[in-house]
């Protein structure tokens, strides 16, 4: 019993050293965020030399905001997608990042030839037949762009790993297990949308298939050993869905009026579809298994309804409160600087 306990505080506190560790990095990314804002009222104030306010109003009244969608009106324009640099369109100033939004307002045919001079490292492959010819070409902008979108995704599969074979991942307890899993899953279709969301939910359904095909879980590798098919879907059909819709909850509202809730309603949402497609997929394939009927016995409980909310119980809120808070700070820290916010 002593060893049990002493295992359990060693978990309980590397979990919280983690998000400690989350919380620190995040209130610096965001201090960042700020001083280099102030040092640009500062510069923009002294440049008119005028107040604070004034200038702040100045300064927002000619730059676009960073979630603006860019119109690309011109190859001059276009060429600096990705770039970092700056182009004027609509008397508005434009930072044209690799994470920005781009829509091309008018068609555009230019000599390749012409620009190759000028932009020499805008073109990773030429194709042309003849000078006048109109060809298409692709920049390495895009293929920046998809490059820092797949090291990303990367990034946030590597972390739903590194969780889900070591203590930071699961609380154990009798029953079900408290995951902290939704946490990167909350994030990822935050920051990579739904795809991402999908593809981070994909990582966590397989971690946890794995573990019920090895036995590393004792409940899961129950289901395996009833139903293979059943288990593949509750373990990895559920968790995509949890963060291909996340994904979908989040673009939504963050188009909407409500969009400064956003990143609290996605990152709430993400749980609570992990608990509804889980428990969902878990009573429609194994309800009536001599395994989930002897816990329903022991729970005392007459239907599927409370059954759900027997056996979720206190857990559920735990996982929900978890994701909640700590997705939402570490979603929003990251939009912000990666300038999506």
């Amino acid at each position: 019993m002593k060893k049990e306990r002493g295992s359990i505080t060693i978990i309980t506190l590397t979990t919280i050293l983690f998000l400690i560790s989350f919380l620190i990095s995040t209130y610096i990314i965001i201090a960042n965020k700020r001083q280099a804002q102030e040092e640009i009222r500062r510069k923009t104030e002294l440049l008119y030399e005028s107040d604070v306010e004034n200038a702040e109003e100045i300064y927002n009244g000619y730059f676009a905001d960073a979630n603006t969608v860019i119109p690309i009106s011109n190859v001059d324009q276009l060429l600096k997608i990705g770039t970092n640099k700056y182009i004027v369109s609509g008397n508005k100033v434009y930072k044209c990042t690799p994470s920005a939004r781009y829509k091309l307002v008018t068609s555009l045919k230019f000599n390749v030839k012409d620009y190759l001079t000028k932009y020499p490292d805008s073109f990773f492959e030429l194709t042309y037949k003849k000078p006048q010819t109109t060809t298409t070409t692709t920049t390495a902008a895009a293929k920046r762009s998809s490059t820092l979108y797949m090291v990303e995704l990367a990034m946030m599969i590597a972390i739903i790993l590194l969780m889900s074979f070591t203590p930071l991942g699961y609380l154990r307890t009798p029953g079900l297990s408290i995951t902290l899993l939704t946490i990167p899953v909350a994030v990822g279709a935050i920051i990579l949308g739904p795809k991402g969301g999908a593809v981070c939910g994909l990582a966590f359904g397989a971690t946890s298939f794995y573990m019920a095909v090895t036995g590393s879980s004792a409940f899961a590798a129950a289901l395996f050993n009833i139903n293979p098919f059943g288990t593949f879907i509750v373990c990895i059909v559920a968790r995509v869905l949890e963060g291909w819709i996340t994904g979908l909850i989040f673009a939504a509202l963050y188009k909407s009026p409500a969009k400064k809730f956003s990143h609290y309603v996605a990152s709430l949402a993400c749980p609570l579809l992990n608990t509804f497609f889980f428990m969902g997929f878990l009573c429609l394939f194994f309800y009536n298994t001599d395994y989930i009927q002897g816990i329903v016995s022991s729970l005392g409980v007459s239907n599927p309804v409370v059954f759900v909310a027997a056996f979720v119980g206190v857990q559920g809120l735990i996982e929900a409160g978890f994701c909640f808070v700590v997705g939402s700070i570490v979603s929003k820290a990251l939009s912000v600087a990666l300038k999506r916010a």
